[in-house]
C-alpha cells in the first residue's frame, strides 16, 4: 500500500557506479539514439560496445564497465 510518504520522498539518484557507461547508459533500461542520416550512430554505437568489452574510460573521459 502506497503512503503519502511514498508518493513525496525523492528518488535516490543513481552513483556512477550504477551505470554501464556513465552518465549515459544504465543496466535495465532503454535508450534512443536519434540524429540525421550519416551522423555517426553507428560508430559511436560500436565504440561504446568496444569499450564496454574492455572496461576503462571512454574517449579518456566517461567510465564504463566491463561486461
Amino acid at each position: 500500500m502506497l503512503t503519502t510518504v511514498d508518493l513525496l520522498s525523492p528518488a535516490p539518484l543513481p552513483k556512477a557506479s550504477d551505470y554501464l557507461v556513465y552518465p549515459w547508459l544504465m543496466p535495465g533500461r532503454l535508450t534512443l539514439m536519434v540524429g540525421a542520416t550519416e551522423i555517426g550512430k553507428t560508430t559511436l554505437t560500436l565504440e561504446i560496445i568496444a569499450q564496454l568489452a574492455k572496461g576503462g574510460h571512454l574517449w579518456d573521459r566517461y567510465p564504463s564497465k566491463k561486461i
